[in-house]
Formats: structure tokens, sequence, C-alpha cells
């Protein structure tokens, strides 16, 4: 062990003085406590902030024993298996490691599956699947970029409406003999920004929506609850708080989508944004899907894809209710597993045979190539939410209706504005209906700040109708007021406007 520590009471410091003593109430659970010591680089013993109480126990049942008071002078008590072999001995390590992420995403904060990296003094997270390639990505930043960990960071409540980054251990590497490793866990960066990863043939970075980094991270934070091995109740707990948790991360902290190239320098592009902070403005996705049981029985669901457009498009927000006891129909939106597998999906159903269920998704011409058995529904989908709307999802035979006029209204709208894109651009061009413009239509220029966040919107009697895209340096007008707008008139900027406080 590289520490000279007493293994029984470590002392674990985190940003916003949250501590954890790690205290051991017998020998076995003292080499648990000594090898998290040794994987967190702690240096420091100490009987002070939070102690985690950890021993052995040979019964298996409750088993993982993590136990949370909700008072923080409690102890956190954590009960563990006896380990015969290294891998559950790690096992056991992680339990404890478990521990302490349970009680920061109490505290407001969450553990995100992202390597942590610094520029210039602030942290950013670039965050993904297992397979998207933060570790290869992480290996590849030059000076002054510094990699602290590649597959997990712990997010914690600065306390003055922002969130302090810390690395996080990769327990992967500890399981048949791998290298295993040390982690800085103590070093804390604020966060200046979340990077989403996609693989691409160049390199690119946008920003992204509150709504949709508000999905990704929730879908980032499922990824590394699942790796945790956890109690499906205990898992849903935990979850149930990240989706509040991740909603305030998103609304403080800059999001990006991240393409990165297998030999470009993916680096530069997010210097652009670093420190920076820019617009909030083309949307990214490409989210799995995730779920979560609530304490009535619904099921929560990020929809991703393209199968349900336009009745749904990625990241929804969908509410699955329980059949408890009633039957499927045809024009139901279900949830099910396909071939055993965790990643579940959501089709409408076009037949009902006996216990088989034929589906299709809606903006699919052809059925689904399998049937799903009635036993295998986990439910229909009953309401959806789409950024702060939310909207009821009919069924059965209202539910088809509600697919064609969607689907019809779709071709429609495409046409038309194929057919108008021209004549629309060339009438706002030419101020025709400007001079026809309403005396009460006033256009107002509004600059907003969230955090450290600033953005310029057009505002009409209350109503955002535009923004100014910091990125492409040019105003984005829905339609139709750019009819009634000079944009030639409008401000443009090159950075954003300074805040004036108000006194």
């Amino acid at each position: 062990m590289a520490n000279n520590l007493d293994k029984t009471n470590p002392l674990l410091k985190l940003s916003n003085n949250i501590l954890y003593s790690f205290c051991a109430c017998d020998s076995r659970a003292g080499d648990f406590i000594a090898a998290l010591a040794h994987t967190m680089n702690l240096t420091e013993n100490g009987n002070v902030g939070r102690k985690v109480l950890v021993y052995v126990s040979e019964n298996k049942i409750g088993f993982p024993g993590i136990k949370l008071l909700e008072n923080d002078h409690d102890p956190i008590i954590c009960s563990l298996l006896p380990a015969n072999n290294p891998d559950m001995f790690n096992i056991q390590v992680q339990r404890i490691a478990q521990a302490v992420v349970s009680d920061v995403i109490s505290k407001g904060g969450a553990l995100i599956h992202g390597g942590l990296c610094s520029f210039k003094d602030c942290g950013a997270v670039m965050a993904g699947p297992g397979d998207v390639g933060k570790t290869t990505a992480s290996n590849r930043l030059p000076a002054p970029w510094k990699s602290y960990s590649d597959d997990a960071t712990l997010i914690i409540p600065d306390g003055a409406g922002g969130f302090n980054a810390h690395p996080w251990p990769t327990w992967s590497r500890f399981y048949q003999g791998g290298p295993g490793g040390v982690w800085e866990v103590e070093k804390s960066f604020p966060l200046a920004a979340l990077f989403f990863l996609r693989q691409s043939e160049k390199d690119s970075v946008e920003t992204v929506d509150e709504h949709h980094a508000k999905a990704m991270l929730i879908d980032t934070i499922e990824h590394i609850t699942r790796l945790i091995r956890l109690k499906e109740k205990i898992k849903h707990y935990h979850v149930k708080r990240c989706i509040k948790n991740a909603s305030n991360i998103a609304s403080a902290v800059p999001s990006y989508r991240l393409d990165v190239a297998l030999e470009g320098e993916f680096w530069r592009e997010m210097e652009k944004v670093m420190p920076k902070i820019k617009m909030f403005e083309k949307p990214g996705y490409a989210v799995r899907q995730f779920s979560a049981l609530d304490d009535q029985g619904e099921v929560y669901y990020i929809y991703r894809g393209l199968s349900m457009n336009p009745t749904f498009y990625e990241p929804e927000l969908l509410t699955i209710e329980p059949y408890n006891g009633k039957e499927p129909t045809k024009g139901d939106i279900i949830c099910y597993p396909v071939d055993h597998k965790d990643e579940l999906t959501v089709h409408r159903i076009i037949t009902v045979q006996g216990s088989e269920i034929k589906t299709r998704g809606d903006n699919n011409d052809f059925a689904d190539n399998y049937t799903v058995n009635r036993d295998a529904v986990i439910g229909r989908v009953v309401a959806s939410r789409r950024g702060k709307e939310t909207r009821t999802i009919y069924s059965g035979f209202a539910g088809i209706l509600d697919m064609y006029w969607r689907r019809s209204y779709r071709k429609i709208n495409h046409y038309i504005s194929k057919l108008l894109y021209t004549s629309y651009h060339y009438l706002a061009a030419s101020g025709i209906f400007r001079k026809l413009k309403p005396r009460n239509m006033i256009f107002k220029v509004a600059v907003f700040q969230r955090y450290s966040m600033q953005y310029v919107k057009l505002i009409l009697n209350g109503r955002t109708v535009g923004n100014y895209n910091f990125r492409d340096l040019k105003w984005k007008i829905n339609r139709p007021y750019r009819l009634f707008v000079d944009e030639n008139n409008l401000p443009f900027f090159e950075l954003p406007p300074p805040i004036i406080p108000i006194k």
C-alpha cells in the first residue's frame, strides 16, 4: 500500500466542505478500506465529517447493505460480504465508494459516465456510453489539457448555483487481473462544460439546449448506475433523485455535442467554448432509452430514434402505465423488451392475436419482423413530455387517428415549406409585410443571464420569437415573424453583451 495511513479511518475531502471518514468495524473491513484509500489517493486520517462504518457480514439477506440516514450527523452503514477471490474483493471496495456516491446524490450531486479533464483551471466532462471512445479521447489530450479520469466523474453542487467535478475511479480496471490504478479523487475543478461524445469522420462541436442536455445526462447517469450492480429498488431510488439533479446540472452548465474523428484534433473544437460560455442553439441528441420505476408503478422512458416520428421525437420523456389486468388493444403504444435484452422499445400495436402482439413504428411502412408476447409488455404510453409541454397519448382507435393526423400534417407542412421557402424569404426581404404591421406589434431585444450563461432573444408581447446565434453570428427568427422584422435594424454581436446589474 502506497499511503502510510491507519487503514481504519482514512479521510476523503470533497469540495463544498463535504468530508467522509471511513471506519472499519472489524479487521476484514479494514482491508477493504485500505484498498479504497489507495485507489482514491487519500493522504490524511481523521474522524471528522460523516462517518462511513464498514463491517463484513456472512449474511447475504438484504445485501448490498448500504444504509443512509437523513441526518448528516448520523453515520452511513455499509455491510460487505467476505471476499474469496480478487474480483469479489474489488466488488466490495466498490460498494464502499457507492455509499459515498449515494450520499452525494442526496446532496444534489451525481455520478456521470464520463471522463474529467481540465483546461485553464476549468473542468470539462467528456461523457458517453462505454464504446464511444472516452478513454482514447482522454489519452489524446495534449497540454495544457490534462485528463484526471476517463470513465467516471463525481459532480457536487458548489453552493452558489454551480457545480464542481471530481475524478472517480474506473472500477472495471480492477477486474479479471486488470491493471487497477490510482485517481486523485480529492482534486476538483469548477465544471465549465459538458461534452457528449460521438464518433465521426470530422471534428466539430455544437451547443445542446437544456432539455436535450438533461435527457442525455440522465442517460449517462444510468450507464454508471447500472455498472455498479445495484439492486433494482436502490437503483430506482438513485435514478429518481438523479433526474432532479440532472435537471439542475443541465440548467447551470453549458452542454455540447462533440464529434470526434479518429485522427483529428477534437480538443481545438473544445477550446472554442472553453472557458467561454456560448448560446444554447442547435439541439443535439442520440440518447439511449432509460427507464425507472416510481412508487406508483409508472415507468419513465426516454425515447430515442426515428421509428416513432412524428408521434415522438427524441429525447421525449414518456410515461408508461402498466396494464394491471387490462388487455392491450390495437392502436396502443406499448413498451417492451426486444429479444430479452435490457434495451426497451416503444411501438404501436397493429394486431392482437391471443397472447401474440404485432407492432409497428409510426414512421415505418412495414410491421416489425417479430411478435411480442403479452407477458413481456411493460405497459402503454399514456403521456409525453417535451421541454415544458406535457401531452396525453391516445390509445386504441383514437391513437390510430392521432397517428394518421400527425403523419398527414407532417407531409403537408413539408410540401408547403418546400413550396413557399423561396417566396417566404423574398417577401421577408421585400418589406411588404413590415409596412402592414400593426402598431401594437412591437419587437424587443432582451439580454438574459442564467448563472454564467448569457443569451439574446427577440421578444413579442412576452413571447420569444427569435434567438441570436453567437456561433453563426446571425438571428434565427421563427415563422412567420421574419416577415415583420427588419434584420438589418436588429443588433449584431460577436460576443455576448455585458450584463448590467440592476441596482
